[in-house]
């Protein structure tokens, strides 16, 4: 998911925020680095206050935005309380969860696929197999964390075993490069593919999928226990399920690729332990 999906979803909970006595009068918003990491440099230079600007014409409060901080600095961040709010990817909140155990995670975005895959896609008649047939060629990667995960877990260092990987925020411009013969292979994403399939089905019906990652859980809303009341997390999880109910919402949702959101799981911890084993955290 890009930076925008986020930035929607978490102004999504500030609408109509009851405030209780103990709640701040200035939300304090983090978003971890990866996040915004699809976002062109121009753009990022222009999110904190476009971000902060909604929010207060949204609901009338004040707000400061932080981006581009590590998970560990930004469950900190929650941990001291400097932030109220941050989002973090699934496997990022998996990361932090042990040595943070009071950050909770508040509602999960709910993808227009699931599970969450990064894959490794050829063109049918290459004859490549999976990423071994791949090693010292060139290819092209969606500019998304969980693909620069799956790649280097497969691969070791990524930029020593391919000739060259071009980085790309567009999920059209990494797979057509694929068809043109300018790259052997992409790794992207399970939803961008899906996207890919309803845009370009005729080019989609030339493509495979010849290797997958584990699932990676969604993206997480997480708070600090205690940072804010129980009448206002009741609030942002009720108001954050019923984004799909008006037109609005649904037209907001649908622009930036987000089925909507969801509570926490019963197995939602279990994918956290397993995609810990899968991908342990890097060093901060």
């Amino acid at each position: 998911m890009c930076y925008r999906n986020f930035a929607v979803g978490v102004v999504l909970l500030f609408a109509a925020l009851p405030l209780g006595a103990t709640d701040p009068e200035v939300l304090h918003i983090g978003f971890v680095d990866s996040i915004l990491q699809e976002a062109a440099p121009s753009r990022r230079k222009l999110f904190s206050k476009e971000f902060s600007d909604l929010v207060r014409d949204l609901t009338g409060l004040k707000s400061v935005v932080t981006q581009g901080i590590n998970p560990e600095t930004s469950a900190k961040q929650l941990d001291e309380e400097k932030w109220h709010l941050g989002v973090f990817h699934g496997v990022e909140y998996a990361w932090i969860a042990a040595k943070h155990p009071k950050l909770r995670p508040l509602i999960l975005t709910k993808a227009r696929v699931d599970p969450i895959k990064a894959v490794l896609v050829v063109k049918k008649e290459s004859g490549v197999a999976g990423f071994p047939d791949l090693k010292g060629k060139k290819i092209n990667m969606l500019q998304v964390q969980h693909c620069q995960l799956f790649t280097e877990k497969a691969t070791g260092k990524t930029r020593d075993y391919f000739s060259n990987v071009v980085q790309l925020r567009s999920i059209e411009d990494a797979l057509d490069g694929v068809l043109r013969d300018d790259v052997q292979a992409a790794v992207v994403d399970s939803p961008g593919m899906a996207m890919y399939k309803d845009i370009q089905p005729g080019r989609f019906s030339r493509l495979k999928v010849v290797a997958e990652s584990e699932s990676f859980p969604p993206a997480v809303v997480v708070y600090r226990e205690g940072a804010l009341s129980d009448k206002m997390l009741s609030f942002l999880k009720e108001r954050m399920l019923k984004a799909r109910d008006s037109d609005k919402g649904r037209e907001t949702l649908d622009a930036f690729r987000i089925a909507g959101f969801e509570l926490v799981p019963a197995g939602f911890e279990q994918q956290i332990t397993d995609i810990l084993k899968a991908y342990p955290p890097p060093e901060f």
